[in-house]
């Protein structure tokens, strides 16, 4: 099951008409925004093409996460952990995908974004 959902996000990522984003720059909303409680508030209130969320089980660990996509393919991702909240920026849209389908949402992020993406 997570291969299929894995193989239609690619299909979905395969179809996003870029274009239609160049309005919208991952770099000029961080302009305009000083701390991540701002900049949530503003990409929340965005007209972006694309954002997701998913929501785990977990009770520790990776608890939820969002997915804001802006521009070239990247965009911010929001983890919501047991503890707080961690703004990721400049992250691939087919890692969000990725993490998205993983086996483990926990794994994946310690594997693959917690050290690798920039927080704010």
């Amino acid at each position: 099951m997570k291969k299929e959902g894995f193989l239609l996000a690619l299909c979905f990522l395969l179809s996003i008409n870029l274009n239609a984003m160049a309005n919208c720059s991952c770099k000029e909303f961080q302009k305009q925004i000083s701390n991540q409680d701002q900049l949530l508030t503003s990409l929340e209130k965005s007209d972006l093409e694309y954002k997701s969320t998913i929501e785990t089980s977990l009770v520790r660990g990776v608890v939820g996460a969002r997915y804001y996509y802006c521009d070239d393919d990247h965009g911010f991702l929001l983890i919501k952990l047991h503890d707080g909240e961690l703004l990721y920026k400049d992250v691939p849209l087919k890692t969000w995908f990725e993490f998205k389908f993983a086996d483990s949402t926990n794994m994946f992020f310690r594997d693959n974004i917690k050290y690798n993406y920039i927080t704010i």
